[in-house]
């Protein structure tokens, strides 16, 4: 036990026992160290739609939760697809960090939840919650006990109300709901925001650029919600360049594979390999299969149009 008392007197020897258990518990730490988190959110915040973003707007860091706190909840119910996988929200989001969702984490009390992850690791001056928030075994939780917890543990905590659009509350369900149903521009407008989409690029047929429009066929992961069949406009995350985005099986060749292709406007580099990140910012038109490539070249290029617009 020798070795244990000669970590309490070697300060960097402390810090980095004391960075082990933070990365065991957290996927990713926060930019900087503890000491920047004034004011911290905490929730799913799938997507950072409109309602999230009341929460974010008062916080310096969010604290979200991965896999899906449902899909541990209940495994034997289907996977929800994500509106944002992890890299997503740090795009949106920078200083958002993720905390390894288990079940044995699942099974903490609500009390010694809030000891272990927000007042020992993240130690806050204000916690940000919206009031559906939900913590603890068998979600015992809520915004009333967080409050309880913080003022004994001398940190303020925030219980934001829902925001409400069209007369119903903005959560990430409807928004999927929306997507699902084929009405990505109401979804944008209840996100706030472009709709994320990233992945790598992997190799494809070659026929975007035989017709003399190349695209980056792009992997999602298995986790994200896909666009349904259709063309979409958006320029790319890190430098805002036009892109058309057309997702589907492309029925005039008969290929049956569906895919998220990106025509990257005024471009003609190889990506393959590489990282991207399309923010997609409305639908041009839905998918159609064409008598001729000639017919599709001439629309493909309309769509470019549109894109520019």
């Amino acid at each position: 036990m020798r070795w244990i008392k000669r970590l309490v007197w070697i300060p960097h020897v402390w810090i980095n026992w004391k960075r082990w258990y933070f990365m065991r518990d957290f996927l990713n730490g926060p930019n900087g160290n503890t000491d920047s988190i004034r004011a911290l959110g905490m929730g799913v915040f799938d997507g950072i739609h409109r309602g999230h973003q009341v929460i974010v707007d008062q916080c310096s860091h969010l604290m979200t939760f991965m896999p899906y706190p449902r899909a541990v909840l209940n495994p034997e119910m289907p996977v929800i697809p994500r509106l944002t996988v992890l890299s997503e929200m740090q795009h949106l989001f920078p200083n958002t960090i993720a905390l390894r969702f288990t079940p044995a984490i699942a099974a903490l009390p609500a009390s010694e939840f809030f000891d272990r992850f927000v007042v020992q690791q993240l130690a806050p001056k204000r916690v940000v919650v919206g009031e559906d928030f939900k913590f603890g075994a068998n979600q015992s939780g809520n915004g009333t006990v967080l409050q309880a917890l913080g003022a004994a543990a001398g940190i303020d905590v925030v219980v934001v109300p829902l925001v409400v659009q069209d007369g119903q509350p903005v959560k990430s369900g409807r928004i999927r709901t929306a997507i699902r149903a084929g009405q990505f521009n109401h979804a944008v407008d209840l996100l706030g925001h472009p709709y994320c989409l990233s992945g790598t690029v992997v190799r494809g047929d070659g026929r975007g650029r035989t017709l003399g429009f190349p695209t980056a066929n792009l992997k999602i992961p298995d986790t994200k919600l896909g666009l349904l069949p259709g063309v979409y406009a958006g320029y790319l995350a890190d430098t805002q360049a036009p892109v058309v985005v057309y997702s589907g099986s492309a029925p005039t060749f008969d290929t049956k594979t569906p895919r998220h292709e990106v025509h990257i406007l005024d471009y003609d580099g190889d990506l393959y390999g590489q990282s991207l990140s399309v923010m997609i910012t409305r639908q041009i038109r839905g998918e159609r299969q064409f008598e001729s490539t000639d017919a599709l070249q001439a629309q493909i290029q309309r769509d470019s149009q549109a894109a520019r617009r």
